[in-house]
């Protein structure tokens, strides 16, 4: 993102709607980096390339 890295749009989303599901879809797939985005609000992580049937099985959990 141009203006803003993924976690600092992550952390200003959270601060305004503390339910809302956030998926971190990202080509970071380092432990450190996967856990610095549940640390900021992601509530699920997916690492690129993605597998649309993961990205569905994700998003479903959030739907029920």
């Amino acid at each position: 993102m141009p203006v803003m890295s993924g976690y600092e749009a992550t952390e200003i989303i959270r601060k305004r709607f503390k339910d809302l599901p956030i998926i971190a879809v990202t080509a970071d797939s380092v432990e450190p980096l996967i856990e610095k985005a549940f640390k900021v609000g992601c509530n699920s992580h997916l690492s690129k390339p993605i597998e649309p049937s993961n990205l569905l099985n994700e998003i479903k959990k959030y739907m029920e």
